[in-house]
């Protein structure tokens, strides 16, 4: 608008320079600077002219102007919103893969599952990152206000052509200050230039599609890695959802599995380990030999893979650790034994992809020994 008022203001000054330096058409030959009204009537109206007093117009924007000004507001919103969802689709299979790769390499490093404190958080962290990416890259630009003058101001940097005349238009529809007759013509020549501009303008050529190419590109490619292991291995997201969405305790379904019991004295007993407490417990007498057998079940949901041996580690209560790998004795079934034991221990197996995640636990207890004897007799006659 302020070229437009310029203009205006320069072609005013033409205007007045063009009488002065004509001759004085009375014949009285006055010089430069010396024309006044009284000689010159058409002065005075050109005077007059320029001493009117502003008036404020607003003009109603043509259809052409405002069809393209709607076209282009709305692929900028569309654009907004395709790249925003292509972006949180990315980071979200980011997150994903991310996420199972730490898993795997933990499972790998201990065969347990991830601490469920660890993926508590995690999932708070990966359900703020959500709600932020929503609300930042989705919701924010579909709600954002677009004013017309940043549209035609768009238009202007990509289509030069216009001269301003666009942004000009836009703003007389929210009332424009003109300052005689002249300024009204200049104003409406620039309006009706505007609109057959408008007229001419594709709205694909305003937009460089190269950046939303490339995100469908890259989020194609990630869905794509994120579908075919899904389609061969259906497991992987069941394994996913279970740990870092319901933080389940197990999510991992094993192929080993072992059973622990005591084989107690006299008579070869199995005794197995107290279940009342988290975690398994069995009592022993003090300085007696520990045997423990651990078995494969042979029944079961399902066909339990039996290994060549198993790993046994003994943690004393002095923090003090030992490790031993135990074949099979028979079938199914290994056996592990500690001379007289004196002390508490804990005992953790690997076996396969199989690792006690609680440690069964062995008390030591003092044996219960007979001090006196007593008989009464009883003789019948």
């Amino acid at each position: 608008m302020g070229v437009v008022r310029n203009l205006f203001a320069g072609q005013r000054q033409a205007a007045g320079r063009c009488l002065s330096s004509v001759g004085c058409e009375c014949g009285a030959g006055c010089p430069d600077g010396a024309h006044t009204a009284t000689h010159h009537p058409e002065s005075e109206s050109v005077a007059a002219m320029s001493a009117t007093s502003p008036t404020s117009v607003r003009i109603d924007l043509p259809p052409a102007i405002r069809g393209l000004l709607r076209q282009v507001r709305f692929r900028i919103r569309r654009d907004s919103l395709l790249s925003g969802l292509l972006f949180s689709l990315s980071c979200a299979i980011a997150v994903f893969w991310g996420t199972l790769a730490l898993e795997a390499g933990w499972f790998l490093l201990q065969y347990l599952e991830l601490p469920p404190g660890l993926r508590v958080i995690l999932l708070l962290a990966m359900s703020s990152g959500a709600v932020w990416l929503g609300v930042r890259r989705v919701i924010v630009p579909c709600v954002r206000r677009i004013r017309d003058a940043d549209v035609a101001l768009l238009v202007e940097r990509r289509f030069p052509q216009f001269q301003d005349r666009l942004v000009t238009t836009v703003e007389s529809a929210r009332g424009i200050t003109l300052e005689g007759p002249l300024s009204q013509v200049m104003l409406q020549r620039s309006i009706a230039e505007a609109e057959v501009l408008a007229g001419q303008v594709r709205c694909a050529e305003l937009f460089d599609t190269r950046p939303l190419r490339v995100l469908w590109m890259v989020a194609g490619s990630l869905l794509l890695s994120v579908l075919i292991p899904l389609v061969i291995q259906p497991q992987l997201a069941v394994r996913w959802w279970n740990a870092f969405v319901l933080c389940r305790d197990v999510y991992r379904v094993r192929t080993t599995d072992i059973v622990a019991t005591v084989i107690a004295q006299p008579g070869d007993r199995r005794v197995g380990f107290s279940t009342d407490s988290p975690q398994p417990v069995y009592s022993h007498p003090r300085s007696a030999d520990l045997e423990l057998e651990f078995s494969v079940p042979a029944d079961g949901p399902q066909t339990w893979r039996v290994p060549d041996r198993i790993r046994v580690d003994v943690m004393r209560a002095d923090g003090s650790r030992s490790r031993a790998w135990v074949s099979q004795s028979s079938p199914r079934t290994y056996r592990f034994v500690i001379t007289q034991l004196r002390e508490p221990v804990e005992l953790e197996v690997l076996a396969g992809d199989f690792r006690s995640r609680v440690p069964w636990r062995v008390d030591v207890v003092d044996r219960n020994y007979l001090n006196y004897l007593f008989f009464r007799i009883r003789i019948k006659k």
